[in-house]
């Protein structure tokens, strides 16, 4: 079955606030290429979202920004299902226990755990309630945060500034960190190889 296009539209506005959410503010080619719509569908969602003051808009004359507000933030809470808002919730209170400043085997460590916490509920629910499996936006969230993680590595005292300069830079080039990920990558085969070793044990 087709959706309606309320719903499409509902879609495609979650999909904008959801990257807004996080970055608080986004270019327009930002948002076309990870908000997954086309230009029309794009153009459509951001001139709406402007008309009815949810987004502030900033244009320069080679760019447009879109800036998060408080509207934007009761909106976007409105229009996330509710199994979604709920394991949200529960990844924030995760995130805020794992610190940035942890070397990469302790960031795995952590946050690995919480990965599996925040998601095998939403799972166990779809089984249950025989409902649609809804992590893309989690999965998102998590991925923003090993983001952060990656920045913070390599420039611990930046500027906000800076900050979202290195952020674009990560998001252009994700090669510049090779480093950073390589480290963390690392982490990771060493807690599988780890945790392996304690599931033989039993």
């Amino acid at each position: 079955m087709s959706r309606s296009p309320p719903s499409q539209r509902v879609e495609s506005e979650r999909r904008v606030l959801e990257y807004l959410s996080r970055h608080r503010e986004a270019r327009t080619k930002d948002l076309r290429r990870q908000a997954g719509l086309s230009p029309a569908t794009l153009h459509a969602v951001l001139r709406d979202l402007e008309e009815r003051e949810i987004l502030k808009v900033h244009r320069e004359r080679h760019q447009t920004t879109y800036l998060w507000t408080d509207k934007a933030e009761n909106h976007y809470r409105g229009i996330i299902p509710k199994q979604v808002l709920a394991t949200r919730k529960h990844y924030e209170e995760l995130t805020k226990i794992v610190s940035m400043e942890a070397s990469p085997e302790e960031f795995i460590e952590q946050t690995t755990p919480a990965i599996g916490i925040t998601i095998l509920p939403v799972l166990l629910e779809s089984i249950e309630k025989k409902r649609e499996i809804l992590l893309q936006p989690v999965i998102n969230d998590f991925l923003f945060f090993i983001k952060k993680f990656l920045l913070y590595t390599r420039y611990p005292e930046a500027t906000v500034e800076r900050a979202a300069k290195a952020y674009q830079e990560l998001e252009d080039n994700p090669g510049a960190f090779g480093k950073e990920l390589g480290e963390l990558q690392a982490a990771v085969a060493k807690y599988r190889r780890n945790l392996r070793k304690e599931l033989e044990k039993h």
